[in-house]
């Protein structure tokens, strides 16, 4: 992978996480029910947020630990 390519991906990367960062974990993250495919009982929605649309307690440094993986996949294992 060309030097461009991922330094395109880690500005990428970087940009995503601050924006995870500026996220209230205590509002209603979750939306309305109609965007869930079950509603408020989703199974996935119940995985990231609690029934009131609050983040779960590590969602946000669950997120930012997949980005730092995936930028490790990036610099590390792609040629």
């Amino acid at each position: 992978m060309a030097m461009g390519i991922k330094l395109l991906f880690t500005a990428f990367a970087i940009v995503v996480g601050i924006a995870i960062c500026l996220i209230d974990p205590k509002a209603d993250n979750a939306g309305p029910g109609w965007i869930w495919r079950l509603g408020r009982y989703d199974p996935i929605r119940n995985i990231i947020c609690r029934p009131d649309g609050a983040l779960r307690r590590y969602t946000k440094v669950g997120i930012l630990l997949w980005f730092a993986v995936f930028l490790a996949m990036i610099w590390l294992i792609a040629p």
